[in-house]
């Protein structure tokens, strides 16, 4: 079981991703990697292979360009261990983000103590040999 668990905020509102970013780096077992303002940004960092995999991924749905379920085909060939958090303010897309094997699917404005229980669940889901990676089935 690691001690630290790496993660990526994936948001095109600044002050989301600054408040998302912010709440998670007051936990200890958490280690902000990097944030991206949209889905382009964020899959040149993957893909690029000179990154480490973070081990949480918090991704908007609705954004610029490219939505978050794009993204998540788009890193499907790196085959990715993962687990995703979907952070959205639109509620018509959850189904959809489950059956992305999303660890949870939260709704703006994020309440903490929700955002920390999706935290908990993906964690003992990463901790899981058999937990699935964050691809649509």
């Amino acid at each position: 079981m690691k001690m630290t668990y790496r993660f990526i905020v994936v948001e095109d509102v600044e002050l989301q991703r600054q408040h998302i970013t912010g709440l998670l780096q007051s936990r200890l077992d958490l280690e902000f990697q990097a944030a991206f303002e949209n889905a382009q940004e964020a899959y040149q960092y993957l893909a690029s292979g000179k990154n480490p995999m973070p081990d949480l991924l918090f991704l908007d749905v609705e954004m610029p360009e490219a939505s978050g379920f794009s993204l998540l085909e788009s890193l499907r060939r790196l085959e990715p261990s993962f687990r995703v958090i979907f952070v959205t303010a639109f509620p018509e897309y959850a189904i959809k983000g489950y059956e992305y094997n999303a660890s949870a699917y939260l709704l703006k404005p994020v309440e903490p103590d929700k955002l920390f229980r999706a935290v908990d669940k993906a964690i003992r889901e990463l901790n899981t040999p058999t937990a699935s990676t964050p691809v649509k089935a």
